[in-house]
């Protein structure tokens, strides 16, 4: 899962590409007022709606993601800063003992399972 923020100067906004394919754009941000937010950080530029966000889905194994500028506040061509986050799945240990509990609970009762006999 990827997250993208715009950062510093809201008004910007994104698209987002994962190995030449197309996943989506940012949210539409605010164009008007004050361009210089106080957005220096990830967590500050998310709390603000006045910066564009997006969540994009991965796919499993190598990516390569290429974050182009479609919208600029101050009609800058090239640059803009945005902050980005990549969470992966990874099974945590207490997953799998959980995971495995189960499968021997099922095991277990399927092994001594009863089998009536009709006489």
């Amino acid at each position: 899962m990827l997250t993208l923020t715009d950062g510093y100067l809201y008004g910007d906004r994104f698209n987002v590409y994962d190995n030449g394919t197309f996943l989506g754009s940012t949210s539409f941000a605010a164009t008007t007022g004050p361009k210089v937010g106080a957005a220096t950080t990830g967590p500050t530029a998310i709390a603000n709606t006045n910066y564009s966000h997006g969540t994009f889905s991965l796919a499993a194994g190598v990516n390569n993601i290429s974050i182009i500028k479609t919208q600029s506040p101050i009609g800058f061509p090239n640059g803009g800063t945005a902050f980005f986050n990549v969470v992966t799945a990874v099974p945590e240990p207490g997953e799998w003992a959980l995971m495995l509990a189960g499968l021997s609970l099922v095991s277990w009762k399927l092994r001594n399972k009863k089998v009536a006999h009709v006489a």
